[in-house]
């Protein structure tokens, strides 16, 4: 009786693990704690980890490459180090058609493209095809916008930089005195064009601009905060979450932003590097039960990457 159950049930879970794939919450199924378990576990050269966990993602949700992780990056070194030579070659297709990247990179920089990997899926044939997959991913619809979203984060940050040179005592340009003078009118204008691009393409990152506008795409966290005022921007920034489009820290700065940062209140996510937290277990608990729902690394999890990000800082000194 209990086969009989199984065997029609089978069909169902089968729908259910196809629907979930195509409609996937990465939130709610776990994904973005798996990554940060794999960024650790591979920080600490726990390779077998670090695979584990990212096949265990792959079962959760498409695998995405997220700016802060490269997850996708490290899941195609790691199939490359454990032979599976075509899937990990599906990763780098998927890189270069969906997010930009140079296929040059792969061939001249990355030493784990190692050369019996480039002999058994013909890299030559590969990156011909690579070449015009990276080609037709930079539209001239990309590049405009690419431009736009530049503009706007270099109009972002006029006025703060004259304004943090007008605190160190220097001599302001009248041009600079003017973008301080429309500092809030420019927020509003900026808010405005975000909010449009953000409903036509989603979160402007890698996905949607390329990764050789990496240094844009870099701005992006202080211009959406900048303009974060009111509801849309951070109702959008959630379903771009849900959806693996942008980083759970960006809405959990947001809503600190607005609640206001650095105050230990029921409502923080400790979004800021320096928030003042008490050491009371219970409320650790109940702020790491808003990060989690929101697809945030815990307290300790934040501590342990920010670690990682200093041992890396000084090894590239």
């Amino acid at each position: 009786m209990r086969k009989i159950i199984i065997m029609l049930l089978l069909p169902f879970i089968s729908v259910c693990t196809g629907f979930a794939q195509e409609n996937p919450d990465y939130i709610t199924s776990g994904y973005y704690q798996l990554i940060y378990e794999v960024n650790i576990a591979d920080s600490e050269g726990n390779r077998e980890l670090a695979f584990s966990k990212l096949q265990q993602a792959e079962q959760a949700c498409p695998i995405i490459q997220q700016d802060a992780y490269h997850e996708m990056s490290l899941y195609a070194e790691l199939l490359i180090e454990k032979g599976d030579y075509e899937k990990a070659l599906k990763y780098i297709t998927k890189l270069v058609g969906d997010y930009g990247c140079n296929p040059a990179s792969f061939d001249e920089f990355d030493e784990w493209v190692t050369p019996d990997f480039k002999e058994k899926v013909n890299w030559k044939s590969q990156l011909k095809q690579l070449k015009v997959l990276y080609d037709n991913f930079y539209t001239p619809e990309r590049e405009e916008l690419a431009k736009k979203i530049k503009k706007i984060t270099e109009i972002d940050q006029k006025p703060r930089l004259a304004i943090s040179k007008q605190r160190e005592g220097e001599a302001l340009t009248p041009e600079e005195l003017e973008s301080i003078e429309s500092w809030r009118k420019t927020d509003s204008i900026n808010r405005v064009e975000m909010v449009e691009i953000f409903k036509k393409y989603g979160y402007p990152a890698q996905r949607v601009i390329g990764s050789k506008n990496v240094f844009t795409i870099m701005r992006l966290t202080a211009l959406f905060l900048h303009v974060s005022d009111g509801e849309d921007i951070s109702d959008l920034v959630l379903k771009s979450v849900r959806l693996g489009q942008c980083s759970p820290s960006l809405y959990g700065l947001i809503m600190d932003r607005k609640n206001g940062f650095y105050k230990d209140n029921d409502s923080t996510y400790a979004s800021a590097a320096n928030a003042e937290i008490d050491n009371n277990p219970d409320h650790i608990a109940k702020i790491n039960a808003r990060r989690l729902a929101v697809g945030m690394p815990t307290i300790e999890m934040s501590k342990q990457e920010t670690e990682i990000f200093r041992r890396k800082m000084e090894l590239s000194e």
